[in-house]
């Protein structure tokens, strides 16, 4: 006998930055995460540029190898500081994707 409803609920573990931003973020901010995290890394969780690891290039050594989920919380937490969050509270990756492209690095 099944103890749940079908379809509600999930072990299965987040596998990527991706699914996380699907169920994170609304469609604006994930499309914009998306296209950081693509600019950036190539969508490469293994990148690097000089001091810059990761999917989004940042300048941690904590980002070595670091797992998807490690990574993507890093960088929420990275955006909602530098870049503020919008209405719904979450962090404005539009916002550090105008600054990146301002700068010429994207």
């Amino acid at each position: 006998m099944q103890s749940t409803a079908v379809g509600v609920g999930s072990i299965e573990p987040i596998q990527s930055v991706f699914e996380l931003a699907d169920k994170q973020l609304t469609e604006k901010q994930e499309y914009c995460h998306d296209l950081i995290a693509f600019k950036e890394s190539s969508n490469n969780r293994y990148a690097v540029n000089g001091s810059h690891h990761g999917y989004y290039q940042g300048r941690s050594k904590a980002l070595i190898g670091a797992p998807d989920d490690y990574q993507f919380y890093w960088y929420w937490h990275y955006v909602q500081h530098r870049y503020g969050t919008t209405q719904y509270d979450e962090p404005n990756y539009c916002n550090a994707l105008h600054h990146l492209r301002v700068k010429g690095w994207q």
